[in-house]
C-alpha cells in the first residue's frame, strides 16, 4: 500500500503476513478498544464543540476535513500516545487532508511500478513537492513516521522496561517490539511502515465513512428521526460515556453502520491475494475479492443503490443471512484488523 511492503497490510508472503497481522492483533483487540474510549470521547467532544462554534457563527464546515481531524488525532493518539494535533488548527487540517488525498492518488502507480518510491525516497521533498507534489506529501509522511519510530527504538534503549505491552493501552510500537516476531521484524523500517499503514488508512477510512453516514441521514429524515429515537430512549448522549457493549445493543445504529459501509465504497479496487498452494473451485479458480460488486450485488440487496437501514434488521436482530454477505473489511485471514 503506498510504498509499505514491510507493514502487514502490503505484505505479500502468506507466511510472514501471518506472522505480522499475529503480533499486531493484540492492538486491535476487544478489550484494548475498550479501554481506549476515554481517548475516543475527548476527541469527539473537540469534534462537537467545533461543530457548535460553526453553528453560532453561521459559517459552512466541510465534513470530511473536520472528521478527517479527528479520527487522525484519535488514531495518532491510539496509535503512539499523543495526537496529531489537527483538531483546532485550520491550517493542519487542510495540510492533512491533502496528504490522505495524495494516497488513493499515488497508489494506483506505486502497485504497477513499486519501486517508484524507493527511487523517489532519494530525492529532495523541496524538489518533489514542485514537480509531484501528491508524491511528495506521501513521502512526507513517511519520514514522519520514520522519526516516530526512530524516537521509539530510542527510548527503548534508554528505558528497556518502559510501557510493556501488558499495558492497558500499549502503543503499536510497543505491540510489535514486544512481541515473539525475530529482531529483524522489529527494525526501524519496518516500525515506521507499519505505523505508515495504520495512521493512513485508520484515519480517512473512518472519515470518509462519518461523512457518508452524516450525508445519508440527513437525505433521509425518516432515518434520522428514527435513529435520533433509538438514541433518546436509551440516553446516549456525548455528555455520558458508553460501552462498546452498550452501543452494540441499539439495533438501528448498527443497521445505520452496515447500510453507510455498504452504499459508501470505502475501497472499490480489486483485492488481489497471493494462495500459498493452488486453489480451485469447480471450474474456476478465486484470485481476489471486489467488496464493491459484492455489497452492490441486487441479487444479494434489493435496489442496492438506495440507503435503507432497516434491510439489516430481523424482528430484533440484525439479520444473519443478509450479514454473510457484509465485506467492506473483506473476509478471511486478510481481513481489515480495523473492525472493532
Amino acid at each position: 500500500m503506498a510504498g509499505a511492503p514491510l507493514g502487514t497490510f502490503g505484505t505479500e508472503q502468506h507466511d510472514l503476513h501471518r506472522k505480522r497481522r499475529a503480533a499486531t492483533s493484540l492492538m486491535f483487540s476487544k478489550r484494548v478498544i475498550n479501554n481506549a474510549r476515554s481517548l475516543i470521547e475527548e476527541q469527539v467532544s473537540l469534534l462537537c464543540q467545533s461543530l457548535r462554534n460553526h453553528h453560532q457563527a453561521n459559517t459552512v464546515v466541510e465534513l470530511h476535513t473536520s472528521f478527517l481531524a479527528c479520527t487522525t488525532d484519535s488514531v495518532c493518539k491510539f496509535t503512539f500516545g499523543k495526537t496529531a494535533g489537527l483538531q483546532g488548527d485550520e491550517d493542519k487540517m487542510n495540510g492533512w487532508r491533502k496528504t490522505m488525498m495524495a494516497v488513493p492518488k499515488i497508489t494506483p502507480l506505486v502497485k504497477q511500478f513499486p519501486w517508484a518510491i524507493s527511487i523517489a525516497k532519494r530525492l529532495p521533498l523541496s524538489l518533489l513537492f514542485l514537480v509531484l507534489p501528491d508524491l511528495a506529501r506521501l513521502l512526507q509522511l513517511h519520514r514522519e513516521m520514520h522519526i516516530e519510530a526512530g524516537y521509539f527504538l530510542e527510548s527503548r534503549e534508554e528505558m528497556p522496561e518502559y510501557c510493556k505491552p501488558l499495558d492497558p493501552s500499549p502503543s503499536l510500537f510497543d505491540v510489535v517490539y514486544h512481541s515473539s516476531l525475530p529482531a529483524q521484524e522489529k527494525t526501524l523500517n519496518r516500525l515506521a511502515e507499519e505505523a505508515f499503514v495504520v495512521i493512513a488508512a485508520g484515519g480517512d477510512t473512518v472519515a470518509r465513512a462519518l461523512t457518508f453516514a452524516m450525508y445519508y441521514l440527513v437525505s433521509n429524515p425518516a432515518c434520522l428521526n428514527r435513529l435520533r429515537d433509538e438514541l433518546r430512549e436509551a440516553k446516549i448522549c456525548f455528555q455520558t460515556s458508553h460501552s462498546r457493549a452498550n452501543l452494540h445493543e441499539l439495533l438501528f445504529l448498527s443497521a445505520v453502520i452496515k447500510e453507510t459501509l455498504r452504499v459508501s465504497a470505502i475501497i472499490t479496487s480489486r483485492l488481489p491475494q497471493m494462495a500459498p498452494n493452488d486453489l480451485k473451485y469447480q471450474e474456476w479458480t478465486p484470485v481476489s475479492l471486489t467488496i464493491h460488486d459484492v455489497l452492490m450485488d441486487p441479487s444479494i440487496f434489493s435496489e442496492p443503490e438506495e440507503f435503507r437501514p432497516g434491510r439489516w434488521i430481523d424482528g430484533d436482530h440484525i439479520n444473519a443471512e443478509l450479514n454473510k454477505y457484509f465485506v467492506p473489511f473483506s473476509k478471511g485471514l486478510r481481513m481489515c484488523l480495523g473492525i472493532e
